[in-house]
């Protein structure tokens, strides 16, 4: 076989194996053992959906607060990372100047000043 012929042989494998190579991957969920409150597909992270769902269903607000810093922890980082940086954002300015501003900003996003001040103090220890 000439270099010619094995380029063109290269080539045309190449043709016939890009379909094949192209299909995207089937994921399977990761389900968690011990998801968090507010996880409902029990994947180990807690989306924008879930956590405002949680948030307006008062009970499951009501357990969240009601266990211990660590599993509060652990839930707010569960969260994704968007929400989280934005908690952690609000955790810092509390005991600042700009938690008045902070405050605002969270009752605009739906939280109550209690809720935040519960938030932050979570996430500060």
């Amino acid at each position: 076989m000439n270099a010619a012929t094995k380029s063109l042989t290269v080539i045309v494998l190449l043709i016939a194996a890009t379909p094949v190579m192209a299909r995207k991957r089937v994921e399977t969920p990761i389900v968690v053992d011990n998801p968090v409150i507010g996880d409902r597909n029990a994947d180990g992270v807690v989306d924008m959906y879930e956590a405002t769902a949680l948030m307006k269903d008062s009970s499951l607000k009501r357990e969240l607060f009601g266990q211990e810093m660590d599993e509060q922890k652990r839930f707010y980082l569960s969260l994704e990372k968007k929400i989280r940086l934005k908690l952690m954002r609000l955790s810092r300015a509390y005991g600042t100047l700009r938690w008045e501003y902070a405050i605002d900003l969270a009752s605009r996003k739906g939280l109550s000043p209690i809720d935040a001040e519960r938030i932050a103090l979570a996430l500060r220890n």
